[in-house]
């Protein structure tokens, strides 16, 4: 696997072979298998591939990566002049300057190496960026800060009769440049993403989900204690995603659209943890066992993430965990009634399921899953 990251750190990929690759992916994701349909697909890639902070599952989405390492081919590039593979004649690409520019902030040192128009030497943003109607008048682009300070050799770079925009822009630059003064040193970047201004690879791929809403219970579900399967199967049913009587009909699959837990109402994932009669008496049943005096997900209305959210922090630290553990068996063996009643047309009674998820929460403790402390 290190060719391929190598290979992203220079080149990018061919937009085909990241579907080729992503489709594989996603058939070892949803199916076990090289090649699947788009029905078996319950959660859109993109979605799959943000951060867990952002709700998905961090897997890299290899575009994205792939421009991320070609951001540190820039910043080592100028960290590290003297290396032989600083003389390739390579570009990752205008998008990926365009980015480079925006958030790395050049410390300009004596200004040999940095370009007056196009490099982000003042923090504030490149020159061509900032006034662009000015920048159009400009003759040759290719300046360099040392250069353009001499006897302000930039004023002497800009051509035609300059508008009222762009004589305001003029002033504003020769404002924020005159008393700019330089100093015999090499010049360094400062990465604007990090605390310490170095580079990584990690904050410029967190750069591009940036504008993505953080998920409430994203670091929550997966720092959990409990088994993969079952934060796998949470983590779709918290995005109303599982394999209920609405979703197959999404897909034109065969399917009961009323409830198999309580042959009351339609089907969906809401209904089936929260708001099922059955699922609310096996909630009441182990809210009088645990001798917990909180509101049951029925009665608060709210969607499931919120209430496990909000009903968590009214424990103690110690605890939340315990409560994130409880919480997560009960929806997953309510869904494993589910499937049983569906598949194999057996049904437990709420009492009979309260047995078995007491049996299982003993088998999660002698696991290490739930504290001793919480008996």
């Amino acid at each position: 696997m290190a060719l391929p990251v190598h290979y992203m750190t220079v080149l990018q990929l061919p937009r085909w072979a990241i579907k080729d690759i992503e489709r594989k992916c996603r058939g070892f994701l949803w199916k076990g298998q090289e090649e699947i349909s788009g029905g078996h697909c319950l959660v859109s890639w993109r979605k799959v591939c943000s951060p867990i902070e952002k709700g998905g599952l961090g897997v890299k989405d290899l575009n994205l990566f792939g421009q991320a390492l070609r951001l540190k081919w820039l910043a080592k590039s100028l960290e590290q002049k003297d290396r032989p593979w600083t003389l390739a004649t390579f570009r990752p690409g205008s998008d990926v300057e365009e980015i480079f520019r925006s958030v790395a902030e050049h410390i300009i040192g004596d200004g040999v190496n940095t370009q007056f128009w196009t490099d982000n030497w003042t923090g504030k943003g490149c020159f061509a960026w900032r006034w662009p109607v000015l920048f159009s008048h400009v003759s040759r682009a290719k300046l360099t800060v040392a250069d353009a300070l001499i006897a302000n050799r930039w004023v002497r770079r800009l051509q035609g009769a300059l508008s009222n925009e762009a004589l305001g822009e003029f002033f504003q630059l020769w404002d924020e440049v005159h008393d700019v003064s330089l100093q015999q040193m090499a010049k360094t970047i400062k990465w604007k993403l990090t605390v310490d201004g170095n580079f990584s690879v990690a904050s410029a791929y967190d750069l591009f989900f940036i504008a993505t809403e953080d998920c409430s219970y994203g670091d929550t579900l997966w720092h959990s204690r409990v088994p993969s399967r079952v934060r796998f199967f949470m983590w779709i049913a918290l995005k109303g995603r599982c394999l209920t009587a609405d979703n197959l009909a999404k897909r034109n699959w065969p399917h009961d659209a009323i409830c198999s837990l309580c042959q009351h109402e339609n089907e969906d994932c809401h209904y089936l943890l929260v708001s099922c009669d059955y699922t609310a008496a096996v909630w009441r049943k182990l809210r009088r066992w645990c001798n917990i005096n909180i509101a049951i997900p029925a009665e608060d209305g709210m969607p499931l993430a919120d209430w496990w959210i909000a009903t968590r922090r009214r424990f103690q630290n110690t605890y939340r965990t315990d409560f994130d553990s409880l919480l997560m068996l009960i929806c997953w063996l309510i869904w494993k009634e589910r499937n049983t009643r569906i598949f194999q047309h057996i049904a437990k009674s709420v009492d009979r399921l309260a047995d078995d998820i007491n049996e299982e929460i003993a088998i999660w403790r002698a696991a290490g899953i739930f504290s001793q402390a919480s008996e």
